[in-house]
């Protein structure tokens, strides 16, 4: 039970991190609701669990060794399923550790308040469960003590908790010769027995009686030590449980070792749901008690600090980079100041208890709750810019991923989400593949980095193959191997690549002329037919057509292309035909997007403002912002909604209406605004190496410090970044090739 600190307690700090509440004790030290103390927050999710123990224990060297030694084995540990260890100190005169707080009830607990689970829950709580053990094991890891009370039930399902450096704590305990290590209720008949040489297979019989006893809420422990031999008892024992629950516990309970089921098994008969985990509502009550405990517990410590307090130096150095969030009422820092303070951990906390040798780091699998086939910063048709609730849901967030800090090439442009993927491209045709969950590169390939080959980074993904232009045409590479699978040669003449977008498997590409003449271009629709997923090749084109007057970057939606123009207008084609020309009215269209029927035009006008068009017609309907000159690119939210800024200042307005909603001042880094997202009921704004949050009901702003380009102060030529929002990250690129990722 999280127990407050009385207001008048003097604030105390571990690290780097402020305490905020006791979470529990026992007899080696304590466990404390914790926020990192440059990034105060009322936010659970962006909270940690530090354990610390008691100054009065003797911890000699040996004990410092293992520790050390357990806390490098416990983070090769990947799952959705278990609660992610951060960081430590096993120098300190005081040893800690800070592992991922999950705000919930154990499952003993869980039981215990509001009684058994139901079937889907124990079916989908078992899925999570042997997901966890996989991850534990592939670690090259036992965990030993996997029962009730070390698995914790949150609102997105169970974590596995006390593993790893955990189990240096009671460093004693394992060296007593015979001395069992972990729980006698929840133990496997060899583990009983004092064996040396346990398995696997020990944790998923502690696994299985762990179900049994979530299923019906009796602990069977003297059942179990009575049957140690005899395997038709333990039929006996499960006539008490949903028939449907039988088959794999009778194999997770099997006597012998051999006999028993393996996590991968267990895995592929219970699947976890992809939707909501299937809590009861009883316990779901439980979950949201303790959230709402811990958002207490934060505001009580933020409500009374000044803006000092809330940006105290911190005297450690983190293990992890991320993004520190900070209070948009605290004092904002000259710029190299603040570069020198994006370095933080982003954090979340639970501990967990193993024996390790030597692991080596586990291959990720592909987990249940997939992400979005393919996700692009402009977010689908019509470029909207609003990555929807799956921008916050966790259930769309890779399921090994933890903050970091990468490299693609220089010149980057977008980058698109596939799968656990992350393609970036990059001006002249270049193309680098990040893992998205760890950051590092998996392959790439040079464009041409001439002058010549200075063309704009445009980026289409289509099944398992993704296709960039360069000056030498376009090159579609196998997304899960970088192989080089179709490549389409550039259309004859002075043309050079103007900008392209993929919708529903078509390119449609504009090729800009030499301006000596009346700038006439081409646009030009090709079908990449992959046939097989990431086979590649067979793409006809479409059409072709010329466009005069400088043609630039290509907008799809609703069945049309939208074509830019700088020497003209705007103008429009049939996306099936590259018929049916529409002109607008000398609307220039620096930056488009269309949603519901209405296309949004910034462009270099004198009136200033955004202009909306009939999105067939091209006809004006109405400006909004008449007079503010917009320096970055809008967001259309849902229920039109419209998001705009101009370098002084956000601000949102009914699209339908033209009414402002709210209007907020932001002092932009050297007055250069990036683009504007909307990710569920937040709006982001790019400014710089600092992203910028704000409620989309009410103006009210959070900013998020990344670890951006170290040359942002000095090198003018860096642009702003892109953005990508999904299972509450974000990833974030930066001209220079800096890819960051961190929490929403």
């Amino acid at each position: 039970m999280l127990e407050p600190f009385p207001p008048d307690r003097p604030a105390r700090q571990v690290g780097p991190y402020r305490l905020l509440g006791r979470l529990g004790s026992g007899g080696m030290g304590e466990v404390h609701l914790a926020c990192h103390a440059t990034a105060l927050t009322a936010d659970p999710a962006r909270m940690v669990a530090v354990k610390t123990i008691r100054g009065d224990l003797e911890l000699d060297s040996r004990f410092r060794r293992r520790f050390a030694r357990e806390y490098a084995a416990a983070r090769a540990v990947r799952s959705p399923y278990t609660a992610a260890l951060v960081d430590g100190r096993a120098d300190d005169e005081d040893p800690w550790l800070a592992t991922t707080y999950v705000p919930g009830p154990s499952l003993a607990e869980a039981v215990g308040r509001r009684g058994p689970l139901d079937e889907p829950a124990v079916r989908a709580l078992g899925a999570a469960l042997a997901d966890a053990l996989r991850g534990v094991h592939a670690a090259g890891l036992l965990h030993r003590d996997l029962k009730p009370d070390n698995i914790l039930l949150s609102a997105d399902g169970p974590r596995l908790i006390d593993f790893g450096v955990a189990r240096a704590f009671d460093a004693s305990a394992l060296t007593r010769a015979g001395t069992p290590v972990g729980t006698k209720s929840f133990m496997a008949p060899e583990q009983l027995a004092g064996r040396q040489s346990l398995t696997a297979a020990t944790d998923v019989f502690s696994l299985g009686i762990s179900l049994y006893f979530a299923a019906t809420g009796r602990n069977p422990f003297a059942f179990i030590r009575e049957a140690r031999e005899k395997d038709d008892r333990i039929a006996e024992l499960l006539t008490d449980v949903p028939a449907g629950l039988r088959p794999v516990l009778t194999r997770c309970l099997h006597i012998r070792p051999a006999g028993r089921a393996t996590p991968e098994w267990i895995a592929e008969q219970w699947a976890v749901p992809a939707g909501a985990f299937p809590w009861a509502p009883g316990v779901r009550a439980l979950i949201a008690g303790d959230e709402e405990a811990a958002r207490r517990c934060g505001a009580a410590l933020m409500a009374p600090l000044t803006t000092a307090d809330r940006n105290a130096p911190v005297p450690h150095s983190p293990t992890l980079q991320g993004n520190a969030i900070r209070p948009a009422s605290a004092q904002r820092k000259p710029r190299q100041a603040l570069r020198a303070a994006l370095r933080m951990l982003s954090v979340t906390a639970a501990l967990l208890v193993v024996s390790a040798d030597e692991p080596e780091k586990p291959t990720p699998k592909k987990h249940a709750a997939a992400l979005p086939a393919h996700l692009a910063p402009y977010t689908g048709e019509g470029r909207p810019r609003d990555f929807g609730k799956g921008a916050v849901s966790r259930l769309h967030r890779p399921a090994y991923w933890s903050p970091w800090t990468g490299r693609a090439q220089t010149r980057t442009g977008p980058c698109a989400l596939d799968g656990t993927v992350l393609l970036c491209a990059s001006k002249g045709g270049a193309l680098t593949a990040l893992d998205a969950n760890y950051g590092h590169t998996l392959w790439s390939h040079r464009g041409d980095t001439s002058a010549a080959g200075a063309t704009a980074a445009n980026l289409g993904v289509v099944a398992g193959v993704a296709y960039v232009n360069g000056p030498r045409g376009t090159d579609g590479y196998r997304v899960r191997d970088g192989v080089r699978v179709a490549h389409h040669d550039p259309p004859p003449g002075r043309y050079t690549m103007g900008g392209a977008e993929t919708l529903d498997g078509v390119m449609y590409s504009v090729y800009a002329g030499p301006f000596n003449g009346d700038g006439t271009g081409l646009l030009t629709a090709r079908k990449l037919d992959s046939g097989d997923e990431g086979r590649g090749g067979g793409g006809r084109e479409l059409w072709r057509i010329p466009v005069p007057g400088g043609p630039q970057q290509p907008l799809v939606a609703g069945g049309r292309v939208y074509v830019p123009r700088l020497l003209e207008g705007l103008v429009s084609y049939d996306a099936r035909t590259g018929g049916d020309r529409v002109d607008s009215d000398g609307v220039s269209c620096e930056w488009g997007q269309v949603r519901d029927g209405r296309l949004v035009c910034v462009g270099a006008d004198e009136r200033g403002g955004v202009h909306i068009l009939d999105a067939r017609t091209l006809k004006r309907r109405s400006l909004i912002g008449r007079g503010r000159h917009m320096r970055s690119s809008p967001a259309l939210g849902p229920g039109g909604l419209l998001a705009i800024g101009d370098g002084k200042t956000v601000s949102l307005h009914n699209l339908a209406t033209g009414r402002t909603l709210w209007s907020e001042s932001v002092e932009y880094l050297d007055g250069n605004p990036g683009p504007l997202y909307f990710a569920d009921d937040r709006l982001i704004l790019v400014n710089g190496a600092e992203i910028m949050k704000f409620a989309v009901s009410s103006g009210e702003a959070l900013t998020a410090q990344y670890p951006g380009p170290k040359d942002w102060e000095t090198d003018e030529l860096l642009e702003n970044g892109e953005c990508l929002a999904v299972g509450g990250i974000l990833y974030v690129t930066f001209s220079d090739g800096t890819v960051v990722s961190g929490y929403l």
